[in-house]
């Protein structure tokens, strides 16, 4: 028996459990199928019988894929300025990294906690300007600046606001976001 015979199979379920009897492989389904037909064997049956006959069937050929001329010259290198900034970039990556590891530490008090939290943001948005740079520098083209959803800032600004109206003791970061607001309010309706 073969992918002939395979092809050939005409769905009587005695018929194809002689066939996977003498072309397959698993033990299990063997004795599956001698238990008798069900929906369930009948599916697996059909199934595997042309997992069997599409293994058996010879390779397509595949037609060679031409070889790529290559490039004029050599690749030029990456420019100094690219080098150096992937390069800090990479250091950002590690020290984001290496302060969202030590966030778990045991015995951290809360103020360094939210330090550390706070430090892990600003490496974030400082992230994100280096990879813009660098795709600027590799292309040679300036990427579209992120969207700001300047209302929903100002909104947090507010919140942040009242927050701070209740806390003495940060007046100094009372006055920034008030300033922050100012600057927002102009230009944005809520």
């Amino acid at each position: 028996m073969d992918a002939a015979t395979l092809a050939k199979w005409n769905g009587d379920f005695a018929a194809g459990v002689a066939l996977y009897a003498a072309l397959g492989s698993s033990a299990v389904y063997k004795r599956l199928f001698a238990s008798g037909e069900t929906g369930y064997s009948r599916q697996v049956l059909e199934r595997e019988l042309k997992a069997l006959q599409h293994a058996s069937a010879p390779p397509a050929p595949v037609p060679a894929a031409p070889l790529a001329a290559p490039a004029a010259g050599t690749p030029l290198p990456a420019s100094p300025e690219l080098l150096a900034a992937r390069k800090q970039l990479r250091q950002l990556y590690d020290e984001r990294t290496r302060t969202h590891a030590q966030l778990t530490a045991p015995r951290l008090a809360k103020l360094a906690r939210g330090e550390m939290a706070f430090r892990i943001l600003d490496l974030t948005e400082e992230i994100e300007k280096q990879n813009m740079l660098c795709e600027q520098l590799a292309t040679g083209t300036v990427p579209a600046a992120p969207v700001v959803d300047e209302t929903r800032r100002l909104v947090n600004l507010r919140c942040l606001r009242s927050k701070l109206k209740k806390r003495p003791d940060r007046a100094a970061d009372l006055a920034a976001v008030e300033a922050q607001i100012a600057q927002l309010k102009p230009t944005t309706r809520v």
